[in-house]
């Protein structure tokens, strides 16, 4: 994964980049069980599309969305109707 931290005085932002897919069993434990912080924090979730070839490149946000205070635990399930 890879780790970028806002470089000016005020560090307002801190960029998380990782594919959950390469994850063990382990360290998706150890996230779940953090859930109980998540309410806490301010998140911005932001998808990109990784480009590889030239012509894929620069790369652009998708789409984003902003969380604070988002509370896992009590958020009902979207369950799609059959």
């Amino acid at each position: 994964g890879v780790v970028r931290v806002d470089p000016s005085p005020e560090r307002e932002w801190l960029e998380l980049g990782f594919d959950v897919r390469l994850w063990s069993l382990a360290a998706r434990t150890a996230l779940y069980q953090l859930r109980g912080y998540v309410p806490l924090a301010h998140l911005h979730v932001a998808v990109v599309i990784q480009g590889v070839e030239d012509d894929e490149l620069p790369e652009r946000v998708v789409c984003a969305v902003r969380f604070k205070g988002l509370d896992l635990d009590r958020t009902p399930l979207l369950v799609e109707a059959v």
